[in-house]
């Protein structure tokens, strides 16, 4: 029995890859900046998140974000959460290279290695304009919300 575990744990982490990156975030009401460096970790079926110096992560599968910290978890129906939804799925769909996926929710151009992703539908009630470059890593990604909240994650290493 616990060789079948140790099997099917080992299996799950052949899924997953972790990237180191940092991210910066204006938050317009505030006048406030924040930046933090943590990792990113693309599983099969679930994305976590976890900030350096600090003992909160957080999981988003499928429709549901876990924010877990210490002994406590907290769960978000994203389906009532849409601003948190469009940023996971944008991750996951700019990760995995899925254009199909952001054609449901963006308009998309390519100029010379950048791409740019115009919101449409519910989308558009809360981002302005996304762009990012990604070649064999995220260079960069900048998510410019209608509230004027700004987020940029580049990928470090």
């Amino acid at each position: 029995m616990i060789k079948i575990l140790f099997i099917f744990l080992l299996c799950l982490n052949l899924f997953a890859q972790t990237i180191h990156f940092k991210e910066s975030k204006y938050i317009d009401a505030l006048d406030a900046s924040t930046k933090k460096t943590g990792y990113i970790t693309f599983k099969k079926e679930a994305i976590e998140t976890s900030y350096e110096n600090s003992d909160e992560v957080l999981l988003f599968q499928e429709d549901t974000l876990f924010i877990k910290k210490k002994d406590e978890t907290i769960e978000i129906d994203l389906n009532r959460d849409m601003p948190k939804k469009i940023y996971y799925t944008l991750l996951e769909a700019i990760y995995l290279g899925d254009i199909s996926n952001l054609e449901l929710y963006f308009e998309i151009e390519q100029k010379d290695n950048e791409i740019f992703l115009t919101p449409k539908s519910i989308v558009a009630n809360y981002v302005k304009n996304i762009n990012y470059k990604k070649s064999k890593k995220l260079e960069y990604l900048h998510i410019n919300m209608l509230n004027n909240d700004r987020i940029s994650i580049e990928q470090i290493d």
